[in-house]
């Protein structure tokens, strides 16, 4: 190869027509070298990229991994390992303020409830069978100091109206499906 040397127009137009024809042959075989040296440096830097996309991939799949435990995962409670996990955090609670009243009904409220009404459905007499001190057995007339309650149920739902419609010349029960 040539000496790397500055060519300008004065040097150039000294050289003579063959040597000339060699710098150029030698400038073009240095230019296919580089070009060569080019192409494997970007099929290089191509297995680079890919490389390290998939490295990239992997780091954040491996990270998202790490940062799973029982209380964001499905994983059990023992898989959590010796460290203990962090304070959590507080929900988020109602941003409604304290009204300064107690909880419940009111002072001076009306309410609404369901009165006792004088015929109830069934009727349940609870009294004790014996005495608590003597252990004497005791009657119903015995009973003294009772209070009534009464229990308001949803009755069961009555039982199903069955209508059967059908063709003339087709008996009930005959049709197959």
């Amino acid at each position: 190869m040539m000496q790397q040397t500055r060519l300008t127009r004065d040097r150039l137009s000294a050289l003579s027509k063959p040597d000339l024809i060699d710098l150029v042959m030698e400038l073009a075989a240095q230019n296919a070298l580089l070009q060569a040296r080019v192409d494997e440096l970007e099929k290089q830097n191509r297995q680079l990229r890919d490389q390290n996309a998939s490295l990239v991939q992997r780091v954040s799949d491996l990270e998202r991994r790490l940062g799973l435990n029982s209380s964001n995962s499905s994983k059990p409670p023992s898989s959590d390992g010796l460290a203990k996990p962090a304070a959590r955090e507080k929900r988020t609670r109602s941003l409604r303020g304290k009204s300064g009243r107690k909880s419940g009904g009111q002072h001076g409220h009306k309410g609404t409830t369901l009165k006792q009404v004088a015929t109830p459905d069934a009727l349940v007499h609870h009294y004790p069978h014996q005495c608590t001190r003597c252990s004497a057995t005791l009657s119903s007339e015995a009973a003294t100091g009772f209070a009534a309650r009464q229990v308001f149920g949803l009755a069961p739902p009555p039982p199903l109206f069955i209508t059967e419609h059908s063709n003339t010349g087709i008996t009930p029960g005959s049709i197959v499906f």
